[in-house]
């Protein structure tokens, strides 16, 4: 049995909610529906800490602080 802190209840659901957006946005353009594969399974047994939550967290703002803003030349 895998126990499931609240950030990482969190992040699971936001997780489904991506896909969810993402699969509806496929839909409205057009797109053939792909078979639904859940973000979830991959980590099914795994012990997923705040620890690992924070550092994923730090690496996602490092990420979007490297992306280029609009208003950069």
């Amino acid at each position: 049995m895998t126990t499931v802190n609240s950030s990482t209840h969190i992040v699971l659901t936001s997780l489904d909610n991506i896909e969810r957006e993402i699969r509806d946005l496929k839909r409205l353009l057009g797109e053939k529906p792909e078979v639904r594969r859940s973000l979830r399974g991959i980590w099914r047994g795994m012990q997923i800490t705040d620890e690992d939550i924070e550092e994923a967290k730090h690496s996602w703002m490092k990420k979007i602080d490297e992306f280029p803003d609009d208003n950069d030349n």
